[in-house]
């Protein structure tokens, strides 16, 4: 380095720091990209689950639903609101 010349070894100052500021800009944007990929599992899990407690909330309402409809049918009537109900509970399951 003692035979080169000053504009030689400002170049050579700028050009090393301008590969530093590109490999840093790398392992940043690295780093970015993982965390949108944990991001969007973590957002697949939360929806997983969600539907999973919707389900068990379902399920539980159909259980205590058929429960009263099979005590009402022993009296002779299913009233209109527990029909409409179970109307309801079937759309939000999506079966007919």
């Amino acid at each position: 380095m003692k035979g080169l010349k000053i504009g030689t070894k400002i170049r050579l100052g700028f050009l090393l720091m301008l590969i530093l500021f590109g490999i840093a800009v790398a392992i940043g944007i690295q780093a970015l990209s993982s965390t949108e990929r944990s991001s969007l599992l973590l957002e697949e899990r939360y929806q997983q689950l969600r539907v999973m407690d919707e389900l068990k909330y379902l399920s539980t309402d159909l259980t205590l639903l058929f429960m009263d409809i099979i005590v009402d049918k022993d009296s002779g009537s299913v009233s209109a609101e527990r029909i409409q109900l179970l109307r309801e509970t079937k759309k939000q399951i999506a079966i007919d």
